[in-house]
């Protein structure tokens, strides 16, 4: 006979039903049931951060084909990739992948930003292997000549 697992989650506290038994424990912390067999384990994961884009939002006058950056940083320590995307093609195109990196500030090039006074948008997600944090959209725009 199947067991149906029911979760409640009220503030921080966890009420778990399993078929006749019932568990309650504070977020974070483990609980092992009376029957054998049973451990309940409730881990939490933070999103990465992403912060620091460079160039600046709405930056003008920037040079043709500039280094972007962007700072991420991962509260759990888990390495992540970053995914680098533009539409300076007219549609949103992967162009960079930072891969196994751990916190801190990243680079990438676009050989596609070489348009004299044309504006770029571009943004990044930041996968660390659990959740996806996605940055806003960027832009700039290129200097004059």
């Amino acid at each position: 006979m199947k067991k149906k697992l029911a979760a409640l989650i009220i503030g921080l506290t966890i009420l778990i039903m399993l078929g006749g038994i019932q568990a309650t424990f504070l977020y974070g912390a483990e609980f092992l049931t009376t029957k054998p067999g049973f451990t309940f384990s409730i881990t939490h994961n933070d999103l990465p951060i992403i912060s620091n884009e460079g160039p600046i939002n709405e930056s003008t006058d920037i040079p043709t084909t500039p280094t972007l950056n962007i700072t991420v940083n991962d509260a759990n320590g888990d390495t992540m990739t970053i995914s680098w995307y533009s539409n300076s093609s007219g549609s949103w195109q992967l162009f960079g992948v930072n891969s196994s990196v751990v916190n801190g500030t990243f680079h990438q090039e676009n050989n596609n930003f070489s348009i004299n006074n044309k504006t770029y948008w571009w943004n990044v997600s930041v996968n660390d292997g659990k959740q996806v944090s996605i940055s806003g959209i960027y832009h700039f725009t290129t200097r004059v000549s």
